[in-house]
């Protein structure tokens, strides 16, 4: 007890603090914006303005990066998180909608509801490939990277599918829904959500399909939407009311509480970290060993006398 202790007495003296920064990300498709907030609405800025029908987007936390699909131009870029750097990643593609990205093994996924497609690439573009077709409309996606597999909804058929990341086991959970747009998991608690823009819905099942119902109703059009496992609460993008919502489980109202949008249509959530000194020092690290070795060689000593003082 006396070791941990004097540890965080040494520590402290070095105030490390460490904060969370919350941000939620949006694609504006008709004003050809990329925007974001504080997660109370508050300082609501722009990143990118001039782009050609923003779909898609997904944030790489890590490496510091936004990805975004454009319908206009058949595109897809990234740029620096804070909204610099701006750099085109694949080119010449179809109809891009939803994105998505697996940090771990450094993998790009997108749809394409025109050719029925799902593809993934590298994250700088490289070693494109087909994941997933035969489609009708795959429009969002979502990736469960623990289980290796891929969720996807289809606007145009209406259903809900999902298939394992190497191709294998390719399966229908819903096919009776309205117009299915945004999706987002709870893998932790084996859920799965999505917006169903057609009902108004939005909806929860677990991951196979099974216990499904509708989670909030009433809505105009709900579109993309995602999932803070923080805090329990999930957010859409709704084109009907130009807002983007929230709603925390338990609570009993939704929250619009970013407003007057034109056409929000997909969102990224992103928690930053910041800290005033997020590793001491090098000369920190070496008072804080030398404050560890004289408290092993003290407790050397003591233990050594009250052996000694015990054979007496």
């Amino acid at each position: 007890m006396k070791f941990i202790y004097i540890l965080f007495m040494l520590l402290g003296t070095f105030n490390i603090q460490v904060e969370a920064q919350s941000k939620i990300y949006w694609t504006d498709r008709s004003k050809g914006e990329i925007r974001r907030s504080n997660l109370d609405g508050s300082n609501n800025e722009l990143l990118f303005d001039g782009l050609s029908l923003p779909m898609g987007i997904a944030l790489d936390i890590p490496d510091g990066y936004v990805y975004w699909s454009e319908l206009g131009s058949r595109k897809i870029f990234r740029a620096s998180i804070d909204g610099a750097s701006k750099e085109l990643i694949l080119y010449n593609l179809g109809d891009v909608g939803g994105i998505a990205i697996d940090e771990v093994q450094q993998k790009l996924y997108w749809t394409d509801f025109i050719k029925g497609t799902i593809h993934r690439s590298n994250f700088n573009g490289t070693n494109k490939e087909i994941v997933v077709a035969g489609l009708t409309g795959p429009l969002g996606i979502a990736l469960d990277i623990v289980a290796a597999k891929l969720y996807w909804t289809d606007h145009q058929a209406n259903t809900i599918g999902r298939i394992n990341f190497d191709g294998t086991g390719k399966e229908l959970l819903f096919e009776d829904l309205g117009s299915p747009q945004g999706i987002t998991l709870d893998v932790n608690n084996n859920k799965l959500y999505w917006t169903d823009y057609d009902l108004g819905q939005l909806n929860r099942s677990n991951l196979d399909g099974s216990d499904r119902i509708v989670f909030v109703d009433g809505l105009k059009d709900p579109a993309g939407l995602t999932i803070d496992l923080f805090t329990n609460t999930l957010f859409w993008a709704d084109f009907g009311t130009d807002n983007i919502n929230r709603f925390q489980f338990g609570d009993l109202d939704i929250d619009p509480f970013v407003k007057d949008l034109n056409d929000p249509e997909f969102i990224a959530l992103a928690h930053f970290q910041t800290s005033t000194h997020p590793i001491p020092t090098f000369s920190q690290w070496g008072t804080i060993i030398f404050g560890l070795l004289i408290l092993n060689l003290s407790v050397f000593f003591i233990r050594k006398e009250s052996f000694n003082s015990a054979k007496i």
